[in-house]
């Protein structure tokens, strides 16, 4: 049975300046928790994404849209590592993100990485839209599979697609296609156990700053990794490679400080909220 589980999510900032939920929609097997407000960090919302099943099913058709309105600022992140397991329906789960980023408006997309089970098909596809002054920053995470179980690269096929548009222009894309039946094996064209990519879109920004202290970051890491300017200097992307999960959330709670710090002027967000390991 197809689940067609939906995530909406829309927030603004209130006449104080603290971001807002607004409009909520949840259909299993997505799910979200009540809003969450540091205290080094008052003003932002902070949500965190469930799944009560526990994973991603292979018939599973998932929608995920958010839409941070002018003055707001959104840091989601996820309960755990998305399961993807294995199945012979269709062609597989697929997952479409929607994420719009209106002027003057922060969205911090964290999740923790996808772990696909052996035999299993996923495709993500992901649209960002942002507007003025926005700011959006996502990452991905990509696991080789359930290493402990000896299914590394043992997936059938995962596939990430990120198209961004900026004021309703596209700017740019970026995708991903990793599968078995591949030319070359999978574990021979990565070289690691875990592929992230991070994307920081700031078009009304100078990310000059932003893209030399990350390289200079990226320098003193041990990780495999590279970090270049987007199209019409509209951002940055970073590409790391890992053996280890714990090592790559480390250097992501580090890139999210260092974003923060250069192109927001705040505090990074307590690691707690990213669950650094």
């Amino acid at each position: 049975m197809t689940r067609q589980g939906t995530l909406e999510v829309d927030v603004v900032a209130d006449r104080r300046g603290r971001t807002r939920v607004t409009h909520l929609l949840q259909a299993y097997p997505q799910r979200v928790t009540a809003p969450l407000y540091a205290d080094a960090d008052p003003r932002s919302a902070y949500l965190c994404v469930q799944s009560p099943s526990g994973g991603i099913f292979a018939d599973d058709t998932l929608r995920t849209e958010v839409t941070v309105g002018s003055g707001g600022h959104l840091l989601m992140t996820s309960q755990s590592a998305t399961q993807v397991f294995d199945g012979d329906v269709g062609s597989g789960a697929t997952h479409a993100q929607r994420f719009t980023v209106r002027d003057g408006g922060i969205l911090e997309y964290v999740p923790r990485e996808i772990i696909p089970h052996a035999d299993a098909r996923f495709a993500q596809d992901t649209e960002v839209a942002v507007d003025g002054t926005g700011v959006f920053v996502g990452w991905e995470m990509i696991a080789s599979g359930r290493i402990g179980h000896g299914e590394r690269y043992r997936y059938r096929t995962v596939s990430t697609r990120t198209t961004v548009r900026v004021d309703g222009v596209m700017a740019t894309c970026d995708a991903i296609r990793v599968g078995a039946a591949e030319r070359r094996p999978p574990e021979r064209l990565i070289g690691a156990n875990y592929l992230a990519t991070g994307l920081i879109v700031a078009p009304r920004h100078d990310v000059t700053a932003l893209h030399d202290e990350i390289h200079e970051q990226l320098l003193r890491c041990p990780l495999v990794s590279g970090v270049s300017v987007l199209p019409e200097s509209i951002g940055v992307i970073v590409r790391v490679l890992a053996d280890t999960a714990p090592p790559l959330r480390r250097l992501l709670a580090d890139l999210v400080a260092t974003h923060r710090r250069v192109l927001l002027d705040m505090n990074p967000p307590p690691k707690r909220l990213l669950r650094e390991e």
